[in-house]
């Protein structure tokens, strides 16, 4: 039974006799109903108000993504809908953890399920939001949280895969690097609680570049073997440790600018600011 986004609440207003709905389970709602709903006012997203929904940003393959989503969006199958392909994250975690655990115990030639898993991510964590909008599905705040925890929980099993597979002297490195890519991912949210404006890129580097080195370096891997690559991952390390303090600086900056300018909050108006 597949579990997707709670059952929204279609009481209509006014009416005080409300009962708790289950979790929806996907094939129970038509999304064509969803979406007749959403248009004609009988759902409501509120996302309108909700800066997550849209992401802001310069990376080298910004403008070639855009142009991809905006050629093929349309040529999604209708029976696969938005959460289908945010909840699909799921299955590519699995694929990359046993291309992993078959590299460790067979075949180096077995990380390329890692590579399968890296693209086949990339390509429905492109298309979940797109789908949303273009049908006009609803479901941004669900999908902003649940997208998102997905790719933090993908994350770890890449570097997952690759710590099964290392030998033990790459895996402290595999470690610093999983930190500093994590750090990363939560500076990006909290810089987002703090200013309204989702950025995914620092530099010129998001998400798609690093797909693309991950590919390459783990597809390097399979053809030669870790010991070509032993001396590149601290240099790797250490660089995305500066990229990572360079982009903290600029956001501190930033923030503290926008302290200076003056109160930007409701509650920095009545005296209720951070202490601490």
């Amino acid at each position: 039974m597949l579990i997707g986004p709670p059952r929204p609440d279609l009481t209509p207003a006014g009416n005080t006799d409300r009962k708790p709905l289950p979790l929806l389970v996907i094939p129970s709602v038509p999304a064509d109903l969803a979406r007749r709903l959403l248009r004609s006012g009988g759902m409501s997203t509120h996302s309108d108000d909700f800066s997550g929904a849209s992401k802001t940003g310069r990376w080298l393959l910004a403008d070639w993504e855009r142009g991809f989503v905006a050629r093929w969006v349309s040529f999604v199958p209708a029976r696969i809908e938005t959460w289908h392909l945010t909840l699909a994250t799921l299955p590519w975690c699995a694929l990359a953890l046993a291309g992993g655990w078959l590299a460790a115990s067979h075949d180096w030639r077995w990380l390329t399920l890692v590579s399968l898993a890296l693209g086949l991510q990339y390509l429905t964590d492109l298309f979940d939001g797109a789908v949303g909008r273009h049908r006009e599905t609803g479901l941004v705040r669900w999908g902003f949280y649940m997208d998102h925890l997905l790719d933090f929980v993908f994350l770890c099993c890449l570097f997952g895969a690759w710590f099964l597979a290392l030998p033990a002297e790459d895996q402290p490195w595999l470690l610093a690097a999983l930190a500093v890519a994590g750090a990363g991912m939560a500076s990006s949210f909290l810089s987002f609680g703090a200013t309204g404006e989702f950025r995914i890129s620092c530099g010129g580097i998001g998400p798609t570049e690093l797909r693309v080195a991950a590919i390459v370096a783990n597809q390097a891997l399979v053809a030669r073997g870790p010991e070509p690559l032993q001396p590149v991952l601290p240099l790797a390390v250490l660089v995305g440790a500066a990229g990572l303090c360079w982009m903290v600086a600029q956001r501190s900056r930033e923030l503290w600018r926008l302290d200076l300018e003056g109160p930007t909050r409701p509650d920095d108006e009545a005296g209720h600011g951070r202490d601490g």
